[in-house]
Protein backbone atom coordinates (compact mmCIF):
# COMPACT_ATOMS: atom_id res chain seq x y z
CA UNK A 1 0.00 0.00 0.00
CA UNK A 2 1.24 3.27 -0.81
CA UNK A 3 0.91 6.58 1.06
CA UNK A 4 0.00 9.16 -0.91
CA UNK A 5 -0.81 12.27 0.94
CA UNK A 6 2.69 14.06 -0.45
CA UNK A 7 0.99 13.37 -3.96
CA UNK A 8 -2.24 15.43 -3.23
CA UNK A 9 -0.11 18.25 -1.52
CA UNK A 10 1.54 18.32 -5.17
CA UNK A 11 -1.67 17.76 -6.81
CA UNK A 12 -2.81 20.84 -4.61
CA UNK A 13 0.18 23.15 -6.06
CA UNK A 14 -1.47 22.18 -9.72
CA UNK A 15 -4.97 23.45 -8.64
CA UNK A 16 -3.56 26.79 -7.12
CA UNK A 17 -2.15 27.85 -10.43
CA UNK A 18 -5.43 26.23 -12.33
CA UNK A 19 -7.79 28.83 -10.07
CA UNK A 20 -4.85 31.76 -10.43
CA UNK A 21 -3.83 31.44 -6.72
CA UNK A 22 -0.44 32.17 -5.32
CA UNK A 23 1.26 28.78 -4.33
CA UNK A 24 0.20 26.95 -0.99
CA UNK A 25 -3.73 28.33 -1.15
CA UNK A 26 -4.84 24.98 -0.64
CA UNK A 27 -2.49 24.18 2.00
CA UNK A 28 -3.17 27.51 3.75
CA UNK A 29 -7.18 26.91 3.05
CA UNK A 30 -6.57 22.94 4.97
CA UNK A 31 -4.15 24.64 7.74
CA UNK A 32 -7.41 27.43 8.82
CA UNK A 33 -9.82 24.58 8.05
CA UNK A 34 -7.77 22.10 10.73
CA UNK A 35 -7.95 25.02 13.12
CA UNK A 36 -11.57 25.91 13.33
CA UNK A 37 -12.46 22.09 13.61
CA UNK A 38 -10.14 21.50 16.15
CA UNK A 39 -11.54 24.86 17.85
CA UNK A 40 -15.02 23.76 17.74
CA UNK A 41 -14.13 20.36 19.33
CA UNK A 42 -14.44 18.26 16.46
CA UNK A 43 -13.40 14.34 16.77
CA UNK A 44 -10.20 13.35 15.15
CA UNK A 45 -12.32 11.74 11.92
CA UNK A 46 -14.18 15.01 11.49
CA UNK A 47 -10.98 16.84 11.08
CA UNK A 48 -9.19 14.25 8.96
CA UNK A 49 -12.36 14.88 6.84
CA UNK A 50 -12.23 18.89 6.36
CA UNK A 51 -8.62 18.25 5.79
CA UNK A 52 -9.05 16.32 2.93
CA UNK A 53 -12.86 18.23 2.01
CA UNK A 54 -9.75 21.01 1.42
CA UNK A 55 -7.29 19.56 -0.98
CA UNK A 56 -10.47 18.43 -3.24
CA UNK A 57 -12.27 21.48 -2.85
CA UNK A 58 -11.12 22.65 -6.21
CA UNK A 59 -10.07 19.15 -7.81
CA UNK A 60 -12.83 19.16 -10.18
CA UNK A 61 -11.78 23.32 -11.18
CA UNK A 62 -11.17 22.58 -14.87
CA UNK A 63 -13.84 20.11 -16.15
CA UNK A 64 -15.70 23.84 -16.65
CA UNK A 65 -12.84 25.88 -17.99
CA UNK A 66 -13.63 25.68 -21.69
CA UNK A 67 -16.70 27.29 -21.34
CA UNK A 68 -15.25 30.13 -18.25
CA UNK A 69 -12.91 30.82 -21.46
CA UNK A 70 -15.55 31.37 -23.71
CA UNK A 71 -17.20 33.53 -21.56
CA UNK A 72 -14.98 35.44 -20.08
CA UNK A 73 -12.50 37.25 -22.82
CA UNK A 74 -10.47 33.42 -22.80
CA UNK A 75 -8.78 33.33 -19.53
CA UNK A 76 -11.02 31.29 -17.23
CA UNK A 77 -7.59 31.20 -14.73
CA UNK A 78 -8.11 35.11 -14.31
CA UNK A 79 -11.69 34.85 -13.95
CA UNK A 80 -11.81 31.91 -11.35
CA UNK A 81 -9.25 34.37 -9.47
CA UNK A 82 -11.72 37.40 -8.98
CA UNK A 83 -14.51 35.14 -8.80
CA UNK A 84 -12.71 34.01 -5.15
CA UNK A 85 -14.44 37.51 -3.49
CA UNK A 86 -17.05 38.06 -5.15
CA UNK A 87 -20.76 37.43 -3.42
CA UNK A 88 -22.80 36.66 -6.25
CA UNK A 89 -25.64 38.09 -4.27
CA UNK A 90 -24.28 41.44 -3.77
CA UNK A 91 -24.66 43.57 -6.45
CA UNK A 92 -23.91 46.81 -4.78
CA UNK A 93 -20.28 45.01 -4.06
CA UNK A 94 -19.59 43.45 -7.34
CA UNK A 95 -20.80 47.36 -8.60
CA UNK A 96 -18.20 48.85 -5.76
CA UNK A 97 -15.21 46.40 -7.63
CA UNK A 98 -16.49 47.56 -10.94
CA UNK A 99 -15.85 51.03 -10.25
CA UNK A 100 -12.49 50.16 -9.13
CA UNK A 101 -11.22 48.32 -12.28
CA UNK A 102 -12.43 50.72 -14.31
CA UNK A 103 -10.59 53.39 -13.04
CA UNK A 104 -7.35 50.86 -13.12
CA UNK A 105 -8.24 50.82 -17.05
CA UNK A 106 -8.80 46.57 -16.06
CA UNK A 107 -10.74 46.15 -19.07
CA UNK A 108 -10.69 42.39 -19.42
CA UNK A 109 -11.12 42.14 -15.65
CA UNK A 110 -14.01 44.75 -15.84
CA UNK A 111 -16.05 42.84 -18.64
CA UNK A 112 -16.07 39.42 -16.61
CA UNK A 113 -17.68 41.51 -13.30
CA UNK A 114 -20.46 42.77 -15.57
CA UNK A 115 -21.01 39.24 -16.92
CA UNK A 116 -21.06 38.15 -13.18
CA UNK A 117 -23.78 40.98 -12.44
CA UNK A 118 -26.24 40.05 -15.36
CA UNK A 119 -25.75 36.18 -15.59
CA UNK A 120 -23.94 35.38 -12.39
CA UNK A 121 -26.41 33.43 -10.39
CA UNK A 122 -26.78 30.87 -13.84
CA UNK A 123 -22.82 31.29 -14.26
CA UNK A 124 -22.54 30.44 -10.64
CA UNK A 125 -24.55 27.22 -10.63
CA UNK A 126 -23.28 25.64 -13.94
CA UNK A 127 -19.86 25.90 -12.26
CA UNK A 128 -20.56 24.66 -8.90
CA UNK A 129 -22.32 21.86 -10.89
CA UNK A 130 -19.28 21.05 -12.71
CA UNK A 131 -16.98 21.23 -9.48
CA UNK A 132 -19.10 18.90 -7.61
CA UNK A 133 -19.85 16.07 -10.36
CA UNK A 134 -15.93 16.06 -10.81
CA UNK A 135 -15.19 16.17 -7.55
CA UNK A 136 -17.15 13.46 -6.98
CA UNK A 137 -15.77 11.18 -9.84
CA UNK A 138 -12.14 12.16 -8.69
CA UNK A 139 -12.46 11.41 -5.05
CA UNK A 140 -14.24 7.77 -5.80
CA UNK A 141 -11.07 7.05 -8.34
CA UNK A 142 -8.91 6.78 -4.97
CA UNK A 143 -11.55 5.61 -3.15
CA UNK A 144 -11.85 7.90 -0.12
CA UNK A 145 -15.15 8.40 1.45
CA UNK A 146 -18.09 9.54 -0.23
CA UNK A 147 -18.75 11.76 2.50
CA UNK A 148 -15.82 14.47 1.78
CA UNK A 149 -17.79 14.75 -1.33
CA UNK A 150 -20.68 15.61 0.10
CA UNK A 151 -19.13 18.22 2.57
CA UNK A 152 -17.57 19.72 -0.83
CA UNK A 153 -20.73 20.07 -2.07
CA UNK A 154 -22.74 21.57 0.61
CA UNK A 155 -19.09 24.65 1.08
CA UNK A 156 -20.90 26.20 -2.21
CA UNK A 157 -24.48 26.61 -0.09
CA UNK A 158 -25.03 30.24 1.87
CA UNK A 159 -26.30 30.03 5.65
CA UNK A 160 -29.17 31.71 4.68
CA UNK A 161 -30.10 29.84 1.67
CA UNK A 162 -29.45 30.96 -0.85
CA UNK A 163 -26.70 29.38 -2.00
CA UNK A 164 -25.69 26.40 -4.48
CA UNK A 165 -26.46 23.59 -5.38
CA UNK A 166 -29.47 22.63 -3.08
CA UNK A 167 -30.16 26.10 -1.31
CA UNK A 168 -29.69 24.45 1.95
CA UNK A 169 -29.54 26.73 5.14
CA UNK A 170 -27.95 26.97 8.45
CA UNK A 171 -27.87 23.99 10.17
CA UNK A 172 -28.97 22.25 7.20
CA UNK A 173 -25.64 22.78 6.01
CA UNK A 174 -23.04 20.03 6.91
CA UNK A 175 -20.94 21.85 9.88
CA UNK A 176 -17.66 20.87 8.02
CA UNK A 177 -18.88 22.07 4.97
CA UNK A 178 -19.76 25.38 7.05
CA UNK A 179 -16.14 25.54 8.04
CA UNK A 180 -14.12 24.81 4.81
CA UNK A 181 -16.66 27.61 2.75
CA UNK A 182 -15.44 30.27 5.41
CA UNK A 183 -12.24 29.21 5.74
CA UNK A 184 -12.04 29.28 1.79
CA UNK A 185 -13.10 32.89 2.32
CA UNK A 186 -10.87 34.26 4.70
CA UNK A 187 -7.58 32.75 2.97
CA UNK A 188 -8.95 34.23 -0.41
CA UNK A 189 -9.37 37.62 1.05
CA UNK A 190 -5.88 37.01 3.35
CA UNK A 191 -4.41 37.51 -0.34
CA UNK A 192 -5.58 40.79 -1.04
CA UNK A 193 -6.70 42.50 2.24
CA UNK A 194 -4.98 43.61 5.16
CA UNK A 195 -6.44 42.28 8.93
CA UNK A 196 -8.43 45.89 9.33
CA UNK A 197 -10.53 45.40 5.99
CA UNK A 198 -10.51 41.30 6.30
CA UNK A 199 -12.54 41.96 9.93
CA UNK A 200 -14.95 44.12 8.19
CA UNK A 201 -15.56 41.64 5.40
CA UNK A 202 -16.12 39.05 7.67
CA UNK A 203 -18.04 41.00 10.23
CA UNK A 204 -20.83 42.24 7.11
CA UNK A 205 -20.68 37.99 6.00
CA UNK A 206 -22.62 36.47 9.37
CA UNK A 207 -25.65 35.14 9.05
CA UNK A 208 -25.86 35.52 5.31
CA UNK A 209 -22.88 33.74 3.60
CA UNK A 210 -21.59 32.21 6.84
CA UNK A 211 -22.44 30.35 10.30
CA UNK A 212 -22.29 33.73 12.74
CA UNK A 213 -20.49 31.69 15.45
CA UNK A 214 -17.74 30.34 13.37
CA UNK A 215 -17.34 33.93 12.33
CA UNK A 216 -17.35 35.01 15.31
CA UNK A 217 -14.48 32.35 16.23
CA UNK A 218 -12.31 33.19 13.60
CA UNK A 219 -12.33 36.17 14.24
CA UNK A 220 -10.95 36.15 17.31
CA UNK A 221 -8.36 34.34 16.41
CA UNK A 222 -7.79 36.11 13.39
CA UNK A 223 -4.57 37.99 13.54
CA UNK A 224 -3.28 34.59 14.63
CA UNK A 225 -4.35 32.68 11.54
CA UNK A 226 -3.06 35.17 9.36
CA UNK A 227 0.66 34.89 11.00
CA UNK A 228 0.19 31.44 10.45
CA UNK A 229 -0.59 31.00 6.88
CA UNK A 230 2.24 33.41 6.27
CA UNK A 231 4.55 31.41 7.53
CA UNK A 232 7.69 29.74 5.61
CA UNK A 233 6.81 26.33 6.77
CA UNK A 234 2.99 26.21 4.87
CA UNK A 235 3.76 22.96 3.04
CA UNK A 236 5.54 20.93 6.00
CA UNK A 237 2.89 22.26 8.25
CA UNK A 238 -0.08 20.57 5.94
CA UNK A 239 2.37 17.66 5.79
CA UNK A 240 1.90 17.03 9.59
CA UNK A 241 -1.95 17.51 10.08
CA UNK A 242 -2.07 15.27 7.34
CA UNK A 243 -3.95 11.82 7.91
CA UNK A 244 -1.97 9.21 6.13
CA UNK A 245 -3.70 7.60 2.58
CA UNK A 246 -3.56 4.61 1.07
CA UNK A 247 -3.93 3.49 -2.17
CA UNK A 248 -2.88 0.01 -3.53
CA UNK A 249 -1.17 1.00 -6.76
CA UNK A 250 -0.09 4.12 -8.36
CA UNK A 251 -1.92 4.13 -11.29
CA UNK A 252 -5.61 5.45 -9.86
CA UNK A 253 -4.06 8.27 -8.52
CA UNK A 254 -1.88 8.87 -12.04
CA UNK A 255 -5.65 8.07 -13.69
CA UNK A 256 -7.22 10.86 -11.43
CA UNK A 257 -4.74 13.55 -11.80
CA UNK A 258 -4.44 12.84 -15.90
CA UNK A 259 -7.98 14.25 -15.86
CA UNK A 260 -7.06 17.86 -14.75
CA UNK A 261 -5.51 18.79 -17.60
CA UNK A 262 -7.81 16.93 -20.23
CA UNK A 263 -10.74 18.87 -19.08
CA UNK A 264 -8.51 22.16 -19.54
CA UNK A 265 -10.34 21.58 -23.35
CA UNK A 266 -13.07 20.46 -24.39
CA UNK A 267 -10.93 18.91 -27.21
CA UNK A 268 -8.44 16.80 -25.26
CA UNK A 269 -11.18 15.14 -22.26
CA UNK A 270 -9.52 11.69 -23.26
CA UNK A 271 -5.90 12.77 -24.08
CA UNK A 272 -4.05 11.21 -21.47
CA UNK A 273 -5.63 7.90 -21.30
CA UNK A 274 -5.60 7.57 -25.17
CA UNK A 275 -1.07 8.66 -25.03
CA UNK A 276 -0.85 5.91 -22.25
CA UNK A 277 -3.42 3.20 -24.13
CA UNK A 278 -0.26 3.91 -27.42
CA UNK A 279 2.81 4.45 -25.27
CA UNK A 280 1.95 1.31 -23.43
CA UNK A 281 1.37 -0.77 -26.55
CA UNK A 282 4.63 0.61 -28.28
CA UNK A 283 6.43 -0.34 -24.67
CA UNK A 284 5.29 -4.08 -25.32
CA UNK A 285 6.20 -4.29 -28.83
CA UNK A 286 9.90 -2.99 -28.02
CA UNK A 287 10.10 -5.24 -25.10
CA UNK A 288 10.55 -2.74 -22.37
CA UNK A 289 10.54 -4.42 -18.85
CA UNK A 290 7.31 -4.95 -16.73
CA UNK A 291 8.56 -1.84 -14.71
CA UNK A 292 9.54 0.11 -17.21
CA UNK A 293 5.78 -0.40 -19.23
CA UNK A 294 4.37 0.89 -15.67
CA UNK A 295 6.76 4.25 -15.63
CA UNK A 296 5.74 4.74 -19.26
CA UNK A 297 1.95 4.09 -18.35
CA UNK A 298 1.78 6.05 -15.25
CA UNK A 299 4.44 9.32 -16.99
CA UNK A 300 1.64 9.12 -19.44
CA UNK A 301 -0.83 10.01 -17.71
CA UNK A 302 0.57 12.67 -15.28
CA UNK A 303 2.95 14.33 -18.02
CA UNK A 304 0.66 17.05 -19.14
CA UNK A 305 -0.51 18.32 -15.53
CA UNK A 306 1.07 21.70 -16.53
CA UNK A 307 -1.33 22.34 -18.70
CA UNK A 308 -3.65 23.54 -16.21
CA UNK A 309 -1.38 26.66 -15.81
CA UNK A 310 -2.49 27.42 -19.05
CA UNK A 311 -5.38 29.43 -19.65
CA UNK A 312 -8.21 27.71 -22.09
CA UNK A 313 -8.52 30.54 -24.47
CA UNK A 314 -5.20 29.67 -25.75
CA UNK A 315 -5.29 26.33 -25.77
CA UNK A 316 -8.68 26.64 -28.36
CA UNK A 317 -7.88 29.84 -30.12
CA UNK A 318 -9.15 29.24 -33.47
CA UNK A 319 -6.07 30.96 -35.30
CA UNK A 320 -2.74 30.89 -34.95
CA UNK A 321 -0.72 31.31 -31.61
CA UNK A 322 0.95 34.43 -31.46
CA UNK A 323 5.06 34.30 -29.75
CA UNK A 324 3.54 35.19 -26.52
CA UNK A 325 0.65 32.34 -26.40
CA UNK A 326 3.30 30.41 -27.80
CA UNK A 327 5.94 30.72 -25.20
CA UNK A 328 2.98 30.32 -22.65
CA UNK A 329 2.19 26.91 -23.72
CA UNK A 330 5.39 25.64 -23.97
CA UNK A 331 6.00 26.39 -20.21
CA UNK A 332 3.70 23.49 -19.37
CA UNK A 333 6.30 21.07 -19.04
CA UNK A 334 8.49 23.36 -16.93
CA UNK A 335 4.94 23.78 -14.41
CA UNK A 336 5.03 20.18 -14.43
CA UNK A 337 8.05 19.98 -13.44
CA UNK A 338 7.73 21.81 -10.23
CA UNK A 339 4.00 20.23 -9.62
CA UNK A 340 5.62 16.50 -9.61
CA UNK A 341 8.55 17.97 -7.88
CA UNK A 342 6.56 18.35 -4.65
CA UNK A 343 6.12 14.95 -4.08
CA UNK A 344 9.01 11.78 -3.65
CA UNK A 345 6.71 8.94 -5.02
CA UNK A 346 6.21 10.97 -8.36
CA UNK A 347 10.24 12.45 -8.71
CA UNK A 348 10.94 9.17 -10.54
CA UNK A 349 8.68 9.91 -13.30
CA UNK A 350 9.57 13.51 -13.78
CA UNK A 351 12.69 12.79 -16.61
CA UNK A 352 9.99 10.94 -18.64
CA UNK A 353 7.14 13.66 -17.82
CA UNK A 354 8.98 16.61 -19.02
CA UNK A 355 10.27 15.41 -22.62
CA UNK A 356 7.34 14.70 -24.89
CA UNK A 357 7.85 17.85 -26.69
CA UNK A 358 11.67 17.39 -26.78
CA UNK A 359 13.41 15.60 -30.19
CA UNK A 360 16.59 13.77 -30.83
CA UNK A 361 17.62 17.51 -33.13
CA UNK A 362 17.12 19.40 -29.66
CA UNK A 363 14.84 21.83 -30.97
CA UNK A 364 12.46 21.04 -28.61
CA UNK A 365 10.91 22.12 -25.23
CA UNK A 366 11.20 22.80 -22.41
CA UNK A 367 15.56 22.01 -22.38
CA UNK A 368 16.28 21.23 -25.88
CA UNK A 369 17.91 18.22 -24.96
CA UNK A 370 18.87 15.41 -27.90
CA UNK A 371 19.98 12.55 -26.18
CA UNK A 372 16.33 10.21 -25.12
CA UNK A 373 15.97 7.29 -23.99
CA UNK A 374 13.95 4.89 -25.95
CA UNK A 375 10.74 5.02 -23.04
CA UNK A 376 11.07 9.13 -23.66
CA UNK A 377 10.78 8.53 -27.44
CA UNK A 378 7.83 6.61 -27.13
CA UNK A 379 6.31 9.05 -24.93
CA UNK A 380 7.47 11.53 -27.85
CA UNK A 381 5.81 9.15 -30.43
CA UNK A 382 2.71 8.93 -28.40
CA UNK A 383 1.59 12.54 -27.71
CA UNK A 384 2.17 13.40 -31.18
CA UNK A 385 0.00 10.56 -32.69
CA UNK A 386 -2.62 11.51 -30.32
CA UNK A 387 -2.73 14.69 -30.54
CA UNK A 388 -2.76 14.59 -34.27
CA UNK A 389 -5.54 12.26 -34.60
CA UNK A 390 -7.89 14.90 -32.36
CA UNK A 391 -9.43 17.76 -33.55
CA UNK A 392 -8.11 20.90 -32.40
CA UNK A 393 -10.12 24.21 -32.64
CA UNK A 394 -7.87 24.83 -35.14
CA UNK A 395 -7.84 21.91 -37.77
CA UNK A 396 -10.02 18.83 -38.09
CA UNK A 397 -8.60 15.46 -37.01
CA UNK A 398 -5.36 13.78 -39.39
CA UNK A 399 -6.24 10.59 -41.16
CA UNK A 400 -4.00 7.58 -40.48
CA UNK A 401 -2.81 8.21 -43.32
CA UNK A 402 -1.77 11.60 -42.91
CA UNK A 403 -0.94 11.14 -39.63
CA UNK A 404 1.26 8.26 -41.06
CA UNK A 405 3.08 10.43 -43.55
CA UNK A 406 3.61 13.51 -41.12
CA UNK A 407 5.54 11.30 -38.53
CA UNK A 408 7.35 9.61 -41.11
CA UNK A 409 8.35 12.73 -43.01
CA UNK A 410 9.94 13.34 -38.84
CA UNK A 411 12.04 10.21 -38.94
CA UNK A 412 13.48 10.83 -42.22
CA UNK A 413 14.60 14.57 -40.70
CA UNK A 414 15.91 13.07 -37.94
CA UNK A 415 13.40 14.37 -35.11
CA UNK A 416 11.95 10.81 -34.13
CA UNK A 417 13.68 7.34 -33.14
CA UNK A 418 13.05 5.78 -36.63
CA UNK A 419 13.42 2.05 -34.44
CA UNK A 420 9.59 3.31 -32.93
CA UNK A 421 7.34 4.12 -36.12
CA UNK A 422 6.88 0.58 -37.71
CA UNK A 423 4.97 -0.05 -34.25
CA UNK A 424 3.08 2.93 -34.96
CA UNK A 425 2.17 1.79 -38.77
CA UNK A 426 1.04 -1.12 -37.12
CA UNK A 427 -0.64 0.30 -34.12
CA UNK A 428 -2.90 2.60 -36.50
CA UNK A 429 -3.73 -0.27 -39.18
CA UNK A 430 -5.12 -2.08 -36.00
CA UNK A 431 -6.97 1.18 -34.86
CA UNK A 432 -8.96 0.71 -38.10
CA UNK A 433 -10.94 -2.77 -36.58
CA UNK A 434 -14.59 -2.57 -36.47
CA UNK A 435 -15.67 -1.96 -32.55
CA UNK A 436 -18.01 -4.34 -30.87
CA UNK A 437 -20.25 -2.97 -28.13
CA UNK A 438 -20.78 -4.63 -24.98
CA UNK A 439 -23.77 -4.05 -22.57
CA UNK A 440 -23.46 -1.05 -20.52
CA UNK A 441 -25.09 -0.62 -17.23
CA UNK A 442 -26.89 2.68 -17.47
CA UNK A 443 -28.70 1.29 -20.60
CA UNK A 444 -27.27 3.86 -22.78
CA UNK A 445 -28.84 3.19 -26.18
CA UNK A 446 -26.66 3.15 -29.52
CA UNK A 447 -27.54 6.52 -30.73
CA UNK A 448 -26.77 7.85 -27.11
CA UNK A 449 -23.50 6.15 -27.00
CA UNK A 450 -22.52 7.72 -30.31
CA UNK A 451 -23.51 11.54 -28.71
CA UNK A 452 -21.37 10.74 -25.81
CA UNK A 453 -18.47 10.16 -28.06
CA UNK A 454 -18.87 13.02 -29.94
CA UNK A 455 -19.15 15.24 -26.73
CA UNK A 456 -15.91 13.59 -25.53
CA UNK A 457 -14.48 14.69 -28.66
CA UNK A 458 -15.44 18.59 -27.81
CA UNK A 459 -18.26 18.71 -30.27
CA UNK A 460 -21.07 21.05 -29.41
CA UNK A 461 -24.84 20.21 -29.82
CA UNK A 462 -24.74 21.58 -33.55
CA UNK A 463 -21.94 20.12 -34.58
CA UNK A 464 -22.99 16.58 -33.45
CA UNK A 465 -25.97 17.24 -35.03
CA UNK A 466 -24.61 17.76 -38.39
CA UNK A 467 -22.32 14.54 -38.03
CA UNK A 468 -25.31 12.58 -37.26
CA UNK A 469 -27.91 14.35 -39.69
CA UNK A 470 -30.21 15.26 -36.22
CA UNK A 471 -31.46 18.72 -35.06
CA UNK A 472 -29.56 20.44 -32.18
CA UNK A 473 -32.53 20.04 -30.28
CA UNK A 474 -32.73 16.01 -30.53
CA UNK A 475 -28.94 16.05 -29.66
CA UNK A 476 -30.12 18.09 -26.14
CA UNK A 477 -32.51 15.85 -25.85
CA UNK A 478 -30.19 12.76 -26.35
CA UNK A 479 -27.83 14.78 -23.97
CA UNK A 480 -29.91 15.19 -21.14
CA UNK A 481 -31.26 11.49 -21.34
CA UNK A 482 -27.31 10.67 -21.29
CA UNK A 483 -26.10 13.11 -18.18
CA UNK A 484 -29.72 11.19 -16.59
CA UNK A 485 -29.20 7.78 -16.86
CA UNK A 486 -25.37 8.54 -15.87
CA UNK A 487 -26.51 10.39 -12.78
CA UNK A 488 -24.39 13.61 -13.50
CA UNK A 489 -24.88 17.01 -14.50
CA UNK A 490 -22.11 17.99 -16.47
CA UNK A 491 -20.39 16.58 -20.20
CA UNK A 492 -16.93 16.24 -18.10
CA UNK A 493 -18.40 13.94 -15.19
CA UNK A 494 -20.19 12.10 -18.20
CA UNK A 495 -16.95 11.34 -19.76
CA UNK A 496 -15.35 10.25 -16.58
CA UNK A 497 -17.87 7.69 -16.50
CA UNK A 498 -17.70 6.49 -19.83
CA UNK A 499 -13.96 6.06 -19.74
CA UNK A 500 -14.05 4.08 -16.52
CA UNK A 501 -16.87 2.33 -17.48
CA UNK A 502 -15.69 1.27 -20.70
CA UNK A 503 -18.73 2.79 -22.61
CA UNK A 504 -16.30 5.03 -24.77
CA UNK A 505 -13.39 3.20 -26.79
CA UNK A 506 -10.16 5.16 -26.63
Amino acid sequence: MLDIKEILISISIALDYANGRKPEFTLKLALVSVFLAKLTNCNQREIHFVYLASLFKSIGCTSYSSEEAEIFSGDDISFKSLFSTVDSMNHVQALIQINQLRAESRWDDLKMKLRLILDGNKIYKNIIEAHCDSAKMLIQEIQLDPEISAIINDSYERYDGKGTPNQKKANEIHFLSRILSLSYYFVSLSEIMDSKTIRKRLVKSKASMFDPNLVDSLLQFLDELLIMIQSDSIHDDALFVSPNIYVSHLQSVAKMISYLPDFKSKYTSLHSKKVSELAVYLAKKLKLSEVEQNKVYISALLMNIGMVCIPSGILEKKGNLNRSERERIETHTFFTDQILRKSKLLTPYIEYCISHHENSKGTGYHRRVKELSIAQSILIYADKVVALASERSYRNAFSNEDILSIVKNEVREGYLDKNIFPFVEEYLGFKKKKIVRKENKYSLTEREIQVLELLADGNTNKQIGLILKLSARTVQHHTIHIYEKMGVKTRSAAVMIGYKEKILQI
